[in-house]
């Protein structure tokens, strides 16, 4: 090959004692006993491992430093010895409410106090307390607050995220969301790729759920008429008792699929036993959150569809409350995802101490715990086709540890900060 030909590299690794591929044969999800199995490629008889990023931003090469072209390393634009260091996946945080205004600290109070959430909600606390302060934020403060809370999500290993909209529960303040959302998205596109999820969070003060049904309707295809360029990926319900219930989040969700021509998810099954995970092969539901309280019949119906639980471990922490089933969502072949669920209720950045609650609160291994925050959380949000796993042609989103065992991200809980020697997006170093 002459060295015309030779694509340009942007950023070869080399040395490295562990390369944490995650998937080797380009799966989309690993579902069943395949997400407790890895692709790990270990440092042997002294030869180390290297990754090669190409211009475009997606990798070339994953392997042992003797089988790399000598070409990589002679015209890679940044050399990296990675002596001591492994490499895996960016994490990929699933489901997060990171835009709002004002702080709950005083919630927090009062739930180590006993009080729960469901009786914070209904005194006028919890969600509305949040609408409140969200409806008076203008959008440069929104805008400002959000990029601050992905630098920090960041800084913590996550290189994708979703981010819902939901505390503003009327025209405007949902289109204020959305904006923010979007420009987020364009803005730090060479930091973070965000996933985009218009949510039904609760009913409106003083508004039946009917009505509110009726009104998310009319707002959902005001904003499609109003705002056309506006992206949409994903159209969610809070799905409860005493918020909307499983044909009020049908209606709203099959409507929203067609207005904004998206994937569906839904909060499902969190508080108490709705069902509404029993449809999710009928409608074609993509994922569903949360899952504490999901029956036999929701699991088959999740499994039929090949939809994902996206557990949100720290919520299960912060509320007290048991973790969904998932030996039983794993032996049905459900495909586990996971999620900071960051917002006023669980303010917590970081997707390794998600994946340590994981471990220790929720019952899945290590292994489980790394699937379902990089190529598993990928698919939940249907970018799995190219991000997730370190396989050729995949983006260059990386975590380099300072740790020569990725199992210490979970193992060493509070403190992925300074584990973290460098965030890479697409080959180029976003956090050191």
């Amino acid at each position: 090959m002459s060295s015309e030909t030779y694509p340009e590299i942007r950023l070869m690794i080399y040395d490295l004692d562990q390369i944490v591929k995650v998937c080797q044969y380009g799966q989309q999800c690993l579902r069943g006993p395949l997400q407790n199995g890895i692709s790990v490629l270990q440092r042997d008889k002294g030869i180390g491992l290297s990754i090669v990023i190409n211009e475009d931003g997606n990798i070339e090469y994953v392997d042992y430093d003797d089988k790399v072209p000598d070409w990589c390393r002679s015209t890679a634009k940044k050399l990296i010895n990675g002596k001591g260091c492994t490499i895996l996946p960016g994490l990929i945080d699933a489901h997060t409410h990171s835009i709002f205004a004002g702080d709950r600290c005083f919630e927090f109070d009062l739930k180590s106090r006993g009080e729960t959430y469901m009786r914070i909600h209904e005194q006028g606390g919890g969600i509305y307390f949040t609408v409140r302060e969200t409806n008076k934020a203008s959008y440069e403060v929104l805008l400002n607050k959000l990029k601050e809370t992905v630098l920090n999500m960041i800084q913590c290993g996550t290189t994708s995220l979703e981010i819902k909209t939901g505390y503003g529960l009327n025209y405007e303040s949902e289109l204020k969301q959305l904006q923010v959302a979007n420009d987020v998205k364009k803005q730090m596109s060479d930091q973070v790729d965000v996933v985009i999820t218009f949510l039904a969070h609760a009913v409106p003060e003083n508004m039946s759920s009917n009505d509110a049904v009726s009104d998310t309707l009319a707002m959902m295809q005001r904003i499609k008429e109003e705002h056309p360029s506006l992206h949409v990926d994903f159209i969610d319900v809070f799905c409860e008792r005493g918020v909307y219930n499983v044909e009020q989040t049908r209606r709203i969700l099959l409507t929203g699929q067609s207005i904004f021509n998206c994937k569906l998810t839904v909060h499902g099954e969190e508080l108490s036993h709705t069902g509404i995970s029993e449809w999710c092969d009928i409608l074609g539901v993509h994922s569903v959150s949360h899952g504490e309280f999901i029956k036999e019949k929701g699991i088959l119906s999740m499994s039929n569809a090949c939809s994902t639980l996206v557990l949100c471990p720290n919520t299960v922490h912060i509320l007290k409350i048991n973790p969904p089933p998932c030996r039983s969502l794993i032996k049905a072949n459900v495909p586990i995802a996971i999620g900071t669920d960051y917002c006023p209720n669980a303010m917590c950045y970081s997707m390794p101490m998600a994946m340590h609650f994981a471990v220790m609160k929720c019952g899945l291994t290590i292994n489980e715990a790394l699937v379902a925050s990089t190529i598993n959380s990928a698919y939940a949000l249907s970018i799995s086709d190219r991000l997730g796993s370190l396989e050729t042609g995949k983006q260059g989103d990386l975590l380099m540890l300072n740790c020569n065992d990725f199992r210490h991200l979970i193992y060493q809980f509070g403190d992925s900060r300074s584990l973290i020697k460098h965030v890479f997006k697409k080959g180029n170093i976003v956090n050191s």
